[in-house]
């Protein structure tokens, strides 16, 4: 029986390994074009575009790559219009326009995996 656990456990460690290993491809962003309250929609970044944005206007947000460049006030409004009382961020790491609502990672789901695991096969 503990070497099925230690077996187990040893995948499990693997997977959460490999799952928080970069790499080097394209960013990923969530992207919704409308504006919604949450997305769960995701692409991958292409050309110029090394940066996620997430537009905030009342209650509801919009999601999508951008270039880093193009993340100032002057071109979110030539991007988005007249539009007033607004929030923006950009950022440059996979999926870091996530709104908060978002299921937990796969890396944390798989660690949390690999704690039980732990706990249980003792």
């Amino acid at each position: 029986m503990k070497s099925v656990c230690d077996f187990r456990v040893g995948v499990i460690l693997a997977l959460v390994v490999l799952s928080l290993c970069s790499y080097g491809a394209a960013l990923q962003c969530y992207s919704c074009p409308g504006f919604s309250k949450s997305c769960e929609t995701t692409t991958t970044c292409t050309g110029s575009q090394n940066a996620c944005l997430k537009l905030t206007v009342a209650d509801s947000s919009t999601y999508r790559c951008t270039d880093m460049s193009r993340c100032e006030r002057e071109f979110i409004k030539q991007d988005f219009g007249d539009i007033t009382n607004y929030k923006y961020g950009c950022c440059q790491k996979n999926l870091c326009n996530s709104s908060m609502t978002s299921l937990p990672s796969a890396g944390l789901l798989l660690s949390l995996a690999a704690a039980l695991l732990l706990v249980f096969c003792r």
